[in-house]
């Protein structure tokens, strides 16, 4: 993660790539020529004084600890581990997708802020998820939607979140709430939420549900020749779906010769 390591070339050329900028139109949105820009991001010059990186961190719409500066504003950065990478991955679906521009001028600020959560641990990670969530339903309000960006991939996202801030029960009710694909769907965001799906139903005791989930997952995990979603598969049934687990096992396999040969 880039901006977890505060490394200020690094981060000016992560934030250029996102947003498709050169060197000139950084420098001018920081108020440096080009020359100055390239010198930062080759490492030639530095920028030791903290009124400096307050600046830039406020023009990139950093939080200020990210280039080191103390900030006791700066209270709600902190995330928990758990769940600052399926947000981050958020951000990452949004980059890609067709209609990246707006997505990622909406969602750098989150990912600046996740990113350097993930280090530090969140007390108050409801509040946080709840927050995100909101953020990225009014962004879906206002950007066309996307075989990667869309409703039914981030109903999965929310899958996790809720299990990962300790909500059960909410994560169930969702899973009976699953929309309707507004757009072509990317193949592999069914059998994700599938396994996703059935992580939440053995969460809640539903081992026949989850069973179902995990028995279409593979089948379709198959077709689609997805041997990264068949692990998740065999991780989420070694909670005592051994019938999965060797299903997604033996799948797995087969795959595996096949490419080698």
């Amino acid at each position: 993660m880039v901006l977890a390591t505060g490394d200020l070339a690094d981060i000016l050329r992560f934030y250029r790539r996102v947003h498709g900028l050169n060197q000139t139109a950084l420098g001018e949105l920081l108020g440096y020529d080009k020359t100055y820009i390239s010198a930062l991001e080759l490492g030639k010059r530095s920028l030791d004084d903290v009124g400096s990186r307050r600046r830039i961190c406020e023009a990139l719409q950093l939080p200020p600890h990210v280039l080191g500066v103390t900030d006791p504003t700066d209270t709600d950065h902190r995330a928990m581990l758990q769940f600052g990478e399926s947000t981050v991955r958020l951000a990452e679906i949004a980059r890609q997708s067709g209609h990246a521009t707006e997505a990622v001028s909406e969602l750098w600020p989150l990912v600046a802020r996740l990113e350097a959560c993930v280090e530090d641990g969140h007390t108050e990670r409801d509040e946080l998820f709840d927050r995100v969530m909101r953020e990225t339903d009014a962004l879906l309000d206002r950007v066309d939607h996307t075989s990667l960006f869309n409703p039914f991939s981030l109903h999965e996202i929310r899958l996790r979140g809720l299990v990962a801030t300790g909500r059960t029960k909410a994560a169930m009710r969702l899973v009976e709430q699953s929309p309707v694909p507004t757009t072509v769907v990317a193949p592999q965001w069914r059998v994700i939420e599938l396994v996703t799906v059935a992580h939440v139903q053995l969460l809640a005791e539903d081992r026949s549900g989850a069973a179902q989930s995990l028995d279409i997952a593979i089948q379709e995990a198959v077709t689609q020749r997805l041997p990264h979603q068949l692990q998740r598969i065999m991780r989420t049934a070694s909670k005592g779906l051994a019938p999965q687990h060797a299903r997604a096992s033996q799948s797995l396999e087969r795959i595996r010769r096949e490419m080698a040969a």
